[in-house]
């Protein structure tokens, strides 16, 4: 959802990192507002799983992760170097095998929802640990790019020294 509502308020930014990724000049408009769009719709369908939509949700977001981690690997494999624009406009960080390593591991977490599930009831502790499980995921891919940022920044900076 983050992810979304950030692309939605930096479209220019946003446009700007799907021309870095290959993306042809008449299809960039397009393509960030489907995508943003998609990322938004994506997580309102996960929230709304009340309601039966959870399924639709994750297979979108499965598919969305899948051409995603595609097109990274293959920016990577022919060793072209750009920001990945996954810092939120942080500082940069370039397309690496981290990436792709973290959007398989992500894919197969994923992936899990797909198979078959045991018969006991689902209750409220489920959500809250499917919730919590969630945001230390997040939390955790949010300080490994953290550091990796960081990393590169003070790298820089002794090479200036």
């Amino acid at each position: 959802m983050l992810s979304g509502v950030h692309k939605a308020q930096n479209q220019s930014v946003f446009r700007y990192t799907l021309a870095n990724y290959g993306i042809p000049q008449l299809l960039l408009l397009p393509a960030g507002i489907v995508i943003t769009s998609m990322e938004l719709l994506i997580a309102i369908l996960i929230l709304l799983s009340i309601i039966g939509l959870v399924n639709i949700g994750m297979m979108l977001g499965l598919g969305l992760l899948v051409v995603y981690t595609g097109l990274l690997s293959t920016v990577y494999l022919t060793g072209r170097s750009f920001d990945c624009g996954c810092n939120f406009g942080g500082s940069t960080v370039p397309i690496g095998g981290w990436h792709i390593a973290r959007n398989l591991i992500l894919i197969a977490v994923a992936a899990l929802y797909f198979l078959p599930q045991a018969g006991r009831e689902i209750f409220w502790l489920d959500y809250l640990s499917a919730i919590t499980a969630t945001l230390m995921i997040t939390l955790t891919l949010i300080i490994i790019e953290t550091m990796k940022s960081n990393n590169a920044h003070f790298s820089k900076s002794r090479e200036t020294i």
